[in-house]
């Protein structure tokens, strides 16, 4: 995976996915909680010196671009369906 977190420049980092957990291998390690997973979309949560988070993040087509930061805004938590995670 490629990430700035927990604080820094983009990097590839190695990770590992046990059941609904992803762990960050990196000098600061993270583990992110999987809260919903469906084809398009995935929620994962964090904790960062001591302050609980949440990522919204959204499947794209590798051609398709981003869109502008400014634009964005986060959906509210009871938007997105929670489906099962099997593993």
């Amino acid at each position: 995976m490629i990430t700035n977190l927990p604080v820094g420049p983009e990097v590839p980092v190695e990770y590992e996915l046990s059941k609904s957990t992803i762990y960050q291998k990196s000098v600061s390690p993270l583990e992110y909680s999987i809260r919903s997973l469906s084809d398009s979309s995935m929620v994962l949560g964090f904790e960062l010196r001591g302050m609980q988070f949440e990522l919204y993040l959204t499947k794209t087509d590798s051609g398709e671009s981003l869109p502008e930061t400014e634009n964005m805004q986060s959906p509210p938590p009871d938007t997105l369906p929670v489906d099962s995670i099997e593993g």
